[in-house]
């Protein structure tokens, strides 16, 4: 800020706390900046500054924030040597229970596996429907090895049912924990 004049939360460039995050890989679900220039009689004055507005009271007080960086420096602004204060305020992605990827990618893979299941078996009844005669080796084999695929089906099926509650319930908590109804 010194640098480049400015005192905004957005750099001349448009750039803010959520880009300065992303570039130290700052992962985060919430975050926040308090700034301060002037000339404040100490330490405590300065936050007391903050304290007395609204916004910046709201940030420092906010129990979804964890993590706190600041940075308080002395330098040439419009002329004028000052003191430049900067907090930034997070609550990390981390601090929410990710849903299982695994969990995840075995859930599409089985749902990749039921539909060439189901193809698989609509070929298999189609060929079934038009056997003659509808009896003998031939056909009762055809009849079981369909048979044998519908309950590996239905079996796949319910697996992946119950894989998608598990998933599900871990997406919303953390949704839950993001939006902080946890």
């Amino acid at each position: 800020m010194f640098e480049k004049q400015y005192f905004a939360h957005l750099s001349p460039s448009g750039e803010g706390v959520k880009d300065l995050a992303e570039v130290v890989g700052y992962e985060f679900i919430a975050i926040g900046e308090n700034l301060a220039l002037g000339n404040f009689r100490n330490d405590e004055a300065l936050v007391q500054g903050w304290m007395d507005s609204p916004g910046h009271r709201a940030n420092i007080l906010n129990p979804s924030y964890q993590d706190i960086g600041v940075a308080v420096q002395k330098g040439q602004f419009e002329g004028r040597s000052v003191w430049l204060a900067v907090q930034h305020f997070g609550r990390p992605l981390a601090a929410c229970p990710q849903p299982d990827e695994n969990l995840k990618a075995q859930i599409d893979s089985n749902q990749n596996e039921i539909e060439k299941l189901q193809e698989t078996l609509t070929a298999l009844e189609a060929e079934i429907r038009t056997m003659r005669p509808k009896r003998g080796s031939n056909y009762n084999q055809k009849v079981q090895e369909y048979n044998t695929l519908v309950l590996q089906y239905n079996t796949l099926v319910d697996q992946t049912k119950s894989l998608i509650t598990n998933y599900n319930n871990q997406v919303n908590l953390f949704n839950q924990c993001v939006t902080g109804t946890e």
